[in-house]
């Protein structure tokens, strides 16, 4: 373990500082753990999660192109001619990777949209961090709204379990990827009888589930006995994501609490 710890912050501390082999220094990484034996050769292939190396590779290439189009100048010009301040040139630009991240990958949103932040912050001499957060959460950065979102569950539960905490919001301890991992993303039809009667179209991706709960949470839905859907007072969460199809009741059940709450 303490080897591969040192092997793991040394590959880091390289890649950081020389940026320009970082792709060599991670593979060579990889080799030596597999050289030690921390690695079994026969598990190198299972290991690897093609999915995400995909996605990755994807998402990298269509912003490299983006920016390679000139694209971000041309775009800032426009926003500059057509926005009076910054204020509203950042309410455009929250707004424009709301969209965006309707149809893309939200990283690959805040990757595409970045670019062009930083060229209208040079031009206004102004920093780019609030602007670059804007977008990061009208893009649901840290959202449940895409695959690379984390589900409401494990960003309020107070224990997730074998990692840290996020808004330690609601009184569960969740297991994160507790169903597998992204080819064992699955569909299905439930009742939630607090919800409707009729069943609901529900989206599992590397989903969690529920391990235990406290005892003012309620529980709304069992799925082969292990919680997905679960409240407490005006807090809602799921292991599924919701805003994937196009039902809406979930939604609607939520403004409801909303309205409700006091």
């Amino acid at each position: 373990m303490i080897i591969a710890l040192s092997i793991f912050i040394l590959t880091y501390i390289l890649m950081l500082t020389i940026t320009k082999y970082k792709h060599f220094i991670a593979f060579g990484s990889a080799c030596i753990f597999v050289i030690l034996g921390i690695l079994p050769i026969g598990n190198v292939l299972s290991e690897i999660d093609f999915n995400v190396l995909l996605m990755i590779f994807g998402t990298m290439g269509l912003v490299s192109l983006f920016i390679e189009s000139k694209m971000p100048e041309l775009l800032s010009e426009i926003i500059i001619e057509r926005t009076s301040n910054i204020k509203w040139m950042t309410v455009s630009l929250a707004v424009f990777a709301g969209i965006v991240s309707a149809f893309i990958d939200n990283v690959a949103t805040v990757l595409i949209i970045a670019p062009i932040v930083l060229v209208v912050a040079k031009k206004f001499k102004i920093s780019p961090v609030i602007p670059i957060i804007c977008i990061s959460i009208f893009s649901n950065l840290e959202g449940a709204a895409t695959l690379t979102g984390d589900t409401t569950s494990i960003l309020l539960a107070k224990e997730v379990i074998g990692e840290d905490p996020y808004l330690e919001a609601m009184d569960i301890s969740v297991k994160r990827n507790a169903y597998g991992r992204q080819l064992s993303s699955f569909t299905t039809n439930q009742v939630i009888k607090e919800i409707d009667e009729s069943p609901i179209p529900l989206v599992f991706i590397r989903a969690p589930w529920i391990e235990k709960i406290g005892r003012n949470v309620q529980v709304l839905l069992e799925l082969d006995g292990k919680v997905v859907c679960a409240k407490e007072n005006n807090i809602l969460v799921s292991s599924f994501h919701p805003e994937l199809t196009n039902d809406e009741r979930v939604h609607r059940y939520f403004i409801e609490m909303i309205k409700t709450a006091k």
